[in-house]
């Protein structure tokens, strides 16, 4: 897989982390970028641009999927993947990502690979 550049917003510092982490091991030609928050998230857009963005759904002032839809409208291209530990988020994830992402995975790589997916796909 080509390189891409990956940007993680959670508020749990060590959710952050680990994503962050096991991507660059398992992906050490990705570039990966992690915040706390969809402000410092729209800042760093501003910055640089990203392929993906991997939001949690429950962020301490925001809702993952409302900032998503926001992305939405200002990065169409961008492949949006919502994060969550909560089953009934997978159903609001279809209306503002590309994916969902269940937190705990199962699996370290399963991330990796449902970006894969997402970026293979037409």
């Amino acid at each position: 897989m080509t390189q891409l550049s990956v940007l993680i917003v959670d508020d749990e510092p060590l959710v952050r982390t680990a994503m962050s982490r096991m991507i660059a091991r398992l992906r050490p030609e990705w570039q990966v970028a992690a915040v706390a928050d969809p402000r410092a998230a729209t800042e760093a857009l501003r910055q640089s641009p990203f392929e993906v963005i991997v939001c949690d759904h429950h962020l301490e002032r925001a809702k993952g999927a409302d900032y998503l839809r926001q992305v939405a409208e200002e990065h169409p291209e961008m492949i949006r993947i919502l994060a969550s530990g909560r089953p009934d988020a997978e159903r609001e994830a279809s209306g503002c990502s590309h994916g969902f992402f269940p937190k705990p995975p199962d699996s370290p790589a399963q991330l990796i690979e449902l970006i894969e997916r997402l970026v293979e796909e037409p």
